[in-house]
């Protein structure tokens, strides 16, 4: 993973983004939680604190510490 120099609890609490800004990061986070969610993981913490921004404004969370796998692979449903 490339280094990422800003945590996006700084960048938010800021003030100084934008509605697009918002909508963007948002889409950002939403888009990778569905893919985790598609593999099979789930992101346990996910929070502000501990997402972080590349220099290109991308959104990553840092680690995948706090991931947990499901046993099921990744489009089963469990009953």
């Amino acid at each position: 993973m490339e280094y990422a120099p800003i945590d996006l609890y700084s960048v938010v609490m800021s003030g100084k983004m934008f509605h697009l800004d918002i909508y963007i990061v948002f889409r950002q986070i939403c888009d990778g939680v569905e893919y985790l969610h598609e593999i099979g993981l789930a992101y346990r913490a996910l929070e502000l604190e501990c997402c972080v921004m590349t220099s290109e404004n991308a959104v990553k969370p840092p680690s995948y510490s706090c991931a947990w796998f499901d046993i099921a692979f990744p489009g089963e449903f469990q009953t």
